[in-house]
């Protein structure tokens, strides 16, 4: 790969959050045929320390230069001199506010009283919004 991987000295006690981190798209000549290459680059971002960097990644998404990874707050914030590297933030859990209530819905019509449209449907809504 074309930059070196992170080296820690882990403190086995400090806590492991799971971090989306964005990383530049790798020149085309690191990428080779074999399905992997993507992966072995996530991997030279990870901090080489008692814990298997393979077991710390946790997803390798296809969709964009990102990936989920097992990191300490210190291992995040040292990956920021990796060349490549864009961001890397915490990952949150959202919970979803659900209701079986078609009336109190604005997003389309109410259904007929008389007939079964609308019944047994659970809607769900996500707002996020970052600063």
């Amino acid at each position: 790969m074309a930059h070196t991987s992170l080296s820690t000295a882990t403190d086995s006690s400090l806590p492991l959050y799971t971090y989306i981190v964005h990383v530049r798209r790798p020149p085309v000549n690191l990428l080779s045929s074999d399905a992997d290459s993507l992966q072995k680059y996530y991997l030279s971002f990870l901090p080489k320390s008692e814990l298997d960097s393979s077991t710390r990644l946790i997803y390798a998404y296809d969709c964009m230069s990102s990936f989920a990874a097992r990191l300490t707050e210190e291992e995040a914030s040292a990956m920021s001199s990796i060349p490549g590297f864009v961001l890397a933030h915490k990952s949150q859990k959202y919970y979803l506010q659900t209701t079986r209530n078609p009336t109190s819905s604005a997003s389309g019509p109410k259904p007929d009283s008389q007939s079964n449209e609308g019944k047994e449907v659970i809607s769900g809504m996500l707002d996020i919004i970052q600063t």
